[in-house]
């Protein structure tokens, strides 16, 4: 194959007010006509930049100092890109066409006063001599390729209206409308469910079988690269520390960086004394307090009792043209958390585990049903039926850690006031103690006590994520809740929050509710794991028997879609083009299709183990001519509901 693009000694600065930063330094790598080649680095290595420079797209106060970056299109004589004025008419008429670009976050990136067959349609006519008519038949086809149902209604819908998975294809349909020679995939599934990614994985890769679309994939998801791509380059700091074939960089690597980034990731079924190597490791100093007594350990702390919850259309869209109906975002769910473990709480986006942590957490009401919280002597507190000064002081007793550290944290507060914000809240201590608790917190999650009088904006995502993990540390409560922690971070530092979690676990005795998309994330952490789909809980069961024997379809096809870290076990990609199964309607008898709607209930399958079915038995065991919930073959842990969403 003939090369696409030849990037040479590409040098790339940006000029801030800090000083010159070199963003990319004498970078050099081809793309030949259909291969994948993928950037692979942490946040900060250059991989950006490097596909903002090839697009004409690097800010104002970046420049590219030297080196080129020619491009081949068909017999045309090559151009360089570098020397090319970013805004002058053969840029534009490269860029969008020719090369094009799938950006990191679908929803900042597309605008939210367009609707998306506007968006998609503008790229085309800007670049082909087409009329609306045509145009709007083309977006149609496009939205139908990347997999839209209902292509045509979805072109008059805007990006607020469409979930983050819908909104990425609908940025790979305008980057791809016009049949581009190179395309830019800056983490096309960064924060994605495993089902959403492994789709976007399938579109990418028809794109390139059907077209020979060369693919540049910006990645830090080692996953993603080893069952994407043929070749890989290793970046840091703005330099290539490693380049080949993926097959021979997974298998023997040679730099300490790539090596580091490979242990850094967390696989299915490790051992759990294994423990992920960051390339910096957080060290978790003695601490004084807050270590739980052993012999607490594996009794109830929380029980939630057929907790349901629905949201309701706001008052204005009964007066749509389709009016939406109520929907359940929790539905009849019941669990227990055990003082001292770490229960998992996985499934794709929308399926209610948010919702779920924050009733727990009493920032959301429930409609239905009960959670009971005990006290270390098994005295049992109705949590939903606090008020006032009684569940000001509960709160005291459960911590939440929020999923985008970057808009959890005050930017006009000092790490020091954050951190101690809970103290003065509830009243603890005096300003010294305060002082001196705040000061141990730091240094228990692997900051300096210099960090103190800094501002959230002078710190990583991952510190920042350490931040919000000291503050909620500070009241020493009974039970945090992480919700997706590490899901926008790079490996190495979602090594060190992973990490960092299991550390002080195993410290202070804590008890943990961890929701995540990433299964072996919480395998990594989680003693028991729960799965969630369409508000349901559909299977709990200790962590290696999840794995081991998962029987729900929908926990099935969410393992089945985690790619792995190994380019000699790629994912089939066409086979989990059709697998989804959150929707309860395609779940089979025994999971489903009672008569006149009925649900089944969560059964006790083997010791430990529930799940949602008609009957105990195995998942292959053929359909029973009775239609409804067990009650003898396994213990009904919540009763069977009527069907239908309200």
């Amino acid at each position: 194959m003939s090369d696409l693009l030849s990037v040479e000694d590409l040098t790339v600065e940006f000029w801030t007010p800090a000083g010159t930063i070199r963003a990319v330094n004498k970078l050099s790598f081809r793309i030949r006509r259909g291969e994948v080649v993928a950037l692979v680095g942490e946040s900060g290595s250059g991989k950006s930049a490097t596909g903002l420079a090839l697009l004409g797209l690097l800010p104002r106060v970046a420049k590219i100092l030297s080196g080129r970056m020619l491009f081949r299109d068909g017999d045309a004589p090559p151009v360089d890109l570098a020397s090319l004025p970013p805004r002058s008419r053969a840029f534009r008429a490269i860029r969008g066409d020719r090369i094009s670009m799938i950006f990191q976050e679908p929803t900042v990136a597309l605008s939210p006063l367009h609707t998306i067959g506007n968006q998609i349609g503008e790229a085309l006519r800007l670049h082909r001599d087409v009329d609306r008519g045509q145009a709007h038949r083309e977006v149609v086809a496009a939205l139908e390729a990347v997999g839209f149902t209902r292509p045509e209604e979805a072109a008059h819908k805007y990006p607020f209206e469409l979930s983050g998975g819908l909104n990425q294809r609908a940025m790979i349909a305008m980057a791809t409308i016009c049949r581009p020679a190179l395309l830019i995939a800056d983490e096309p599934t960064t924060a994605l469910d495993v089902t959403v990614q492994a789709e976007v994985m399938r579109l990418l890769m028809d794109l390139k079988e059907r077209h020979g679309t060369a693919i540049l994939l910006v990645a830090h998801d080692l996953g993603v690269v080893a069952n994407m791509a043929d070749e890989m380059v290793v970046m840091h700091h703005g330099e290539a520390m490693e380049r080949g074939t993926v097959r021979d960089l997974f298998h023997d690597p040679r730099h300490p960086y790539l090596k580091g980034l490979i242990g850094a990731v967390p696989r299915l079924g490790m051992d759990r004394a294994t423990r992920l190597r960051p390339l910096r490791e957080i060290p978790v100093p003695p601490v004084r307090s807050q270590a739980r007594p052993a012999a607490e350990a594996g009794r109830p702390l929380l029980r939630v009792d057929d907790v349901s919850k629905v949201f309701h259309p706001r008052p204005g869209a009964m007066l749509a043209a389709t009016p939406r109906a109520s929907t359940y975002a929790v539905r009849n769910v019941s669990f227990e958390i055990r003082r001292g473990e770490c229960l998992g709480l996985v499934g794709e986006s929308g399926c209610g585990k948010t919702t779920l942590s924050k009733i727990v957490a009493r920032s959301e009401n429930a409609d239905e049903g009960r959670i009971e919280m005990f006290d270390a002597d098994g005295a049992g507190t109705n949590v939903l039926g606090l008020t006032g000064e009684a569940l000001r002081r509960w709160r005291r007793r459960v911590q939440y850690v929020f999923q985008n550290p970057y808009s959890a944290l005050n930017p006009r507060m000092t790490v020091g006031g954050i951190v101690a914000e809970p103290l003065l809240v509830h009243g603890i201590g005096d300003e010294r103690s305060r002082k001196a608790r705040v000061k141990e917190l730091i240094r228990l999650v692997g900051l300096d006590e210099s960090h103190l009088n800094r501002h959230p904006n002078s710190f990583s995502g991952g510190q920042r994520q350490r931040i919000g993990i000291a503050r909620a540390l500070a009241l020493e409560p009974e039970l945090i809740v992480f919700d997706e922690p590490v899901s926008a971070l790079d490996v190495s530092v979602q090594a060190q929050i992973l990490n960092l979690v299991r550390d002080l676990k195993d410290r202070l005795g804590l008890t943990c509710l961890f929701i995540s998309h990433n299964l072996a994330v919480v395998d990594y952490l989680a003693d028991r794991i729960m799965v969630m789909a369409a508000g349901r809980l559909v299977e709990i069961a200790p962590r290696e028997v999840l794995f081991r024997e998962p029987r729900h379809p929908y926990t099935r096809a969410l393992i089945a879609a985690i790619p792995e870290p190994d380019p000699d076990n790629r994912l089939d990609l066409s086979k989990l083009s059709a697998g989804r199964r959150s929707d309860p309607a395609t779940w089979p008898w025994p999971y489903g299709g009672g008569e006149g709607g009925a649900e089944p209930g969560l059964i006790e399958v083997a010791p430990e183990h529930f799940v949602r079915s008609f009957v105990a038995g195995t998942p292959d065991e053929p359909r029973s001519a009775r239609h409804a919930p067990a009650t003898s073959e396994g213990r009904v842990l919540e009763p069977a509901g009527a069907g239908g969403e309200a």
